[in-house]
């Protein structure tokens, strides 16, 4: 695993498809996070199952694969009772990396069969080489848990990316919702009243005007947060994810404080808005888009 896919023990993950059978829902699980429960609780009745099944083989597992297996399965539903999905998730396929070199070689073989099909669908970069080249070597058993823990850790890293952006996705949300609220606030108790002037603001109308412009500015620039969230690349790694919402965090800043310049510029006469009114949509564009506020400060200096 590279140093990219950090494993954080907080995050919901979900299986691949070569993880454990289905099994029964069991009870005792937080409240939160109901599918995720249930799939959890499974594939935990599953890796049961399994381990049931090859003690009555042949040739069952040692004793010692056999406990290390039943520990991490114990260990994911305590995991998973404190919601802990991410952690729970990487324990049940630790157990099933254990015991899959003690199925049935014929069980194996086609499970090695599966593994490459779905390694070559979702893989990418080197993991893709990598499942590529144990594909070529041919059936092995060491082959078979080498695709499964490349798979497996595919899996999880898409979720923990999912997992980031919906975080980062609620946060922008909740200070969009802030950033309005205080809008509807400003303008409910009359701090856009300067809007309706024909004319320039007068100099004891600043202090609201720059207050209702910084609003507005930090709205825009919330706006263009979501906008970006939205385009994010599937193939940015996680610290790619962390560093560039770090990014748009400073944008949105820089952007609600663009507001301020230009409220001293329109009242300095340097930028010509035309009506007050017009003060307000500049001040969103000027947190939306800081390449028009750089346009526009480029033309006041010529």
């Amino acid at each position: 695993m590279d140093s990219t896919d950090t494993r954080p023990t907080t995050a919901d993950a979900a299986p691949s498809e070569s993880t454990l059978g289905p099994g029964a829902r069991g009870p005792g699980w937080p409240r939160t996070g109901r599918v995720m429960r249930e799939r959890l609780e499974a594939a935990l009745v599953a890796g049961g199952a399994a381990i049931e099944a090859a003690t009555r083989q042949a040739a069952p597992p040692a004793p010692a694969v056999l406990a290390s297996a039943r520990a991490r399965l114990a260990d994911a539903r305590v995991a998973g009772r404190q919601g802990r999905f991410y952690l729970a998730w990487d324990l049940v396929q630790q157990a099933e990396r254990l015991l899959s070199p003690w199925l049935p070689e014929a069980q194996q073989q086609q499970r090695f069969r599966c593994l490459q099909v779905e390694a070559l669908d979702k893989l990418g970069g080197w993991r893709r080489q990598a499942a590529e080249a144990v594909a070529q070597a041919g059936f092995s058993a060491e082959g078979l848990v080498t695709l499964l823990e490349l798979v497996h850790q595919d899996s999880q890293n898409r979720q923990h990316k999912l997992a980031l952006l919906q975080a980062q996705c609620a946060t922008v949300l909740g200070l969009l919702a802030v950033a309005l609220g205080l809008i509807l606030a400003e303008a409910a108790r009359g701090g856009y009243g300067w809007v309706w002037n024909e004319g320039l603001f007068g100099s004891e109308d600043l202090p609201r005007v720059l207050w209702s412009c910084l609003l507005v500015g930090l709205f825009g620039s919330l706006v263009s947060m979501c906008f970006r969230l939205a385009d994010t690349p599937q193939d940015h790694k996680i610290p790619q994810l962390r560093s560039s919402f770090v990014v748009l965090t400073l944008r949105a800043v820089v952007g609600a404080s663009a507001a301020v310049p230009l409220v001293f510029l329109v009242h300095s006469g340097l930028v010509q808005l035309g009506p007050a009114k017009v003060l307000v949509g500049a001040s969103f564009l000027a947190g939306f888009s800081e390449r028009w506020f750089v346009a526009m400060l480029d033309k006041a200096a010529r």
